[in-house]
């Protein structure tokens, strides 16, 4: 890994805290040395180690050091309960589970545990010799959101990574004296993939306390660029000094999930510096991202593709991916699963078209549509209408069985200022046909969807069957 590091970087920033900043000189020897104490736990190429732990320098850390070893990163998603992580260590067969020290977890695992800060020795001197960077070699587990059924564990090589920060980098210019602040989970592709950029620009990567907002974290350490989900970006323009804050970076990634229309025009009528993006954890995070002043229409898609990657539709508008940054496979303990098709190409699941420019517009989940009645209705295209209804911030449409059509679509949306069901449904004429305007649409209180950065479409099918069912 620290072969990634050019020499003529190593006194520029690489690590950023609100307590030290390190230069990549220190970068690398705390890197070693913890390479060093894991190499002692038994820790080698293909040995697979899980972290369970918020984001921090540590666990950035000792990602790059696993990795060093030619061993294998298994980050795990902290919301899981702890038999979903038990059973995550099974499937996978970790050798070596990481935490920190705030964290309890009532498992049964087979697998050794240590805490963090028995890896981070800052006073050894005894260095583990640095390994170079097999691009081949399998990297790292990250599990898929599971939004339609259990995680995958999908299996990314060195390489896949390696490229996907370059040809993030190629399109969103990234050097030696800036910094990209962390603000998505380690343990989501989104939040991984910023080390990989950072590492072969020679820029710095920054890792706010949890406690800090976002604001404060830009400007006490200087960040300069910025990966959030849309509802992140939501908030922060709620407040007028935020919006000042923003401005001074050199980029906002938006990504992660369906970014609405009316929150795209309002961070262009501010002349914010974004980037909307399309991507998915099988190709380590972007596929398509828009270009540097690129135009609001431009702006309303997912963008062009990026280096290293390959894109098609297929005959039913399905968008299939391959290249230099698509995943190993799925890993399991017994075997890896090639879910690919005989040409190399990866069903994304993801329904989309791309213009005569080459620009992406994803229209939605294929798995997400229905039939009310015979006709098709995505789920998507509704949610897209009802944001672009003044006073309404998000939405959520999922289907309910219909005795008489077979499903029909019910809404859940937060609005920001007082409006009916009637209105929205009236202002919902005008723009779908009727077939298409949801039969009830619910208003979500303020603690519901703030609760979490990502409205789950698994969780209102639930709610929905229950309110429907007059459970």
């Amino acid at each position: 890994m620290i072969a990634f590091i050019e020499r003529k970087k190593l006194n520029s920033l690489a690590l950023i805290t609100e307590k030290e900043q390190l230069s990549y000189k220190e970068y690398i020897r705390l890197i070693l040395a913890c390479s060093k104490e894991l190499k002692e736990l038994g820790v080698g190429k293909g040995r697979k180690v899980a972290i369970v732990s918020e984001n921090s320098a540590k666990y950035v850390l000792i990602i790059l050091s696993i990795l060093n070893l030619g061993a294998i990163c298994v980050p795990i998603n902290i919301r899981w309960p702890d038999a979903q992580i038990e059973r995550a260590l099974k499937e996978i067969e970790c050798d070596l589970l990481i935490t920190d020290r705030e964290r309890r977890l009532n498992i049964n695992s087979e697998c050794r545990s240590i805490y963090m800060d028995q890896l981070i020795l800052s006073g050894n001197k005894h260095l583990f010799e640095d390994i170079d960077p097999d691009l081949e070699r399998y990297a790292t587990v990250i599990f898929t959101s599971g939004s339609l059924g259990d995680p995958k564990p999908v299996l990314h090589s060195l390489g896949n990574h390696y490229y996907s920060a370059l040809g993030s980098n190629s399109n969103i210019s990234l050097a030696p004296g800036d910094v990209w602040g962390i603000f998505l989970p380690l343990y989501h592709v989104g939040g991984l993939s910023i080390i990989f950029r950072t590492l072969i620009s020679g820029s710095a990567i920054a890792v706010p306390a949890n406690r800090n907002s976002i604001s404060e974290a830009i400007k006490s350490m200087n960040i300069t660029h910025v990966s959030f989900v849309p509802t992140q970006l939501y908030r922060m323009l709620k407040n007028k000094e935020n919006i000042e804050v923003l401005r001074s970076v050199k980029a906002i990634l938006l990504g992660g999930a369906s970014v609405r229309e009316s929150l795209v025009r309002k961070a262009k009528e501010l002349d914010l510096p974004i980037y909307t993006t399309y991507g998915c954890t099988e190709m380590a995070s972007q596929v398509t991202t828009t270009r540097p002043n690129d135009t609001i229409q431009h702006l309303l898609t997912s963008g062009r593709l990026l280096p290293y990657r390959e894109l098609v539709i297929s005959e039913d508008g399905e968008i299939m991916v391959k290249g230099k940054t698509l995943f190993k496979g799925y890993m399991y303990k017994d075997g890896l699963v090639f879910p690919f098709e005989e040409n190399g190409w990866f069903k994304t699941g993801d329904l989309g078209y791309l213009d005569k420019d080459g620009y992406l517009t994803v229209y939605g989940r294929k798995d997400n549509m229905f039939i009310s009645g015979g006709e098709n209705i995505q789920p998507e295209e509704i949610e897209q209408k009802l944001t672009q209804i003044e006073g309404i911030v998000d939405a959520v449409v999922v289907a309910v069985e219909d005795e008489q059509w077979g499903h029909r679509p019910v809404a859940f949306v937060y609005r920001e200022q007082e409006i009916t069901e009637s209105k929205i449904k009236n202002e919902l004429e005008k723009m779908l046909p009727k077939y298409k305007i949801p039969d009830r649409i619910f208003f979500l209180p303020k603690n519901i969807y703030e609760k979490g950065l990502k409205l789950s479409r698994g969780y209102f099918k639930g709610m929905a069957k229950r309110i429907m069912e007059g459970v």
